[in-house]
């Protein structure tokens, strides 16, 4: 799969939908896709960490349905 289509994929759009940023070189696309896994990543992270810490605000009795609830 090119780069482009990779890039496309992980923005959630069409390769037709990218614009200017089709005129990127392969390895400037790759290297984009690969500072977007990264965040996505750094994202995750955060959003788990959070949660986690937010939970320990719940009683301990409800936290297994809470967590349920929130965690996908």
């Amino acid at each position: 799969m090119a780069a482009l289509d990779i890039l496309a994929a992980n923005l959630r759009l069409k390769p037709a939908d990218l614009g200017d940023l089709s005129k990127l070189s392969e390895p400037q696309l790759k290297q984009l896709n690969d500072a977007l896994d990264q965040a996505k990543a750094r994202q995750r992270a955060a959003l788990a960490a959070g949660i986690d810490g937010a939970l320990s605000h719940i009683p301990f009795l409800l936290r297994g349905v809470v967590t349920r609830l929130v965690k996908p």
